[in-house]
Parts: C-alpha cells; structure tokens; sequence
C-alpha cells in the first residue's frame, strides 16, 4: 500500500475510512457497536501489548498519582 494521509485520533480516522478514503489498523478499544466496519483481527502479527507508566525523571509525584501507580502494580500480581 503507498501512504497517501497520515492522521491521528480515532474518531478522524473512523471518519475517512467510513468516507472510504482508506484503510486503517486500529484497536479494537476504538470501535463502538454503533460502528459499521468490516474488521479483520490481526492478533496474530501483533502480539499483546504491554502499557506502563511514564512519569519525568526527578519530579515528585502528588499523592494521588502515588496511589493511581500503586494501584496499577497491585493489579499485575
């Protein structure tokens, strides 16, 4: 396939391609049972993902964002 657009955001890409002005590889968190698209699931060459958490070198958390990354690590025993 040759690139002819480059977007970002989910709703502007559901947008063109429901125009049919192309393709796009997505995550399924983006579609809706409102959406009417025909999905190919690719989980074969994209294996699972793996998220973490990002915070700047040196800054010091608030207590609440303290609570939100310990939370997420009691998730993942």
């Amino acid at each position: 396939y040759r690139v002819n657009l480059e977007v970002g955001g989910w709703e502007l890409i559901k947008k063109y391609v429901s125009q049919g002005l192309g393709i796009s590889i997505v995550t399924t968190l983006c579609l809706t049972e409102q959406d009417h698209f025909y999905v190919k699931p690719l989980d074969k060459l994209f294996k699972d993902r793996v998220y973490g958490v990002l915070t700047r070198k040196g800054s010091h958390l608030t207590p609440q964002a303290k609570l939100f990354i310990q939370s997420l690590s009691n998730q993942t025993h």
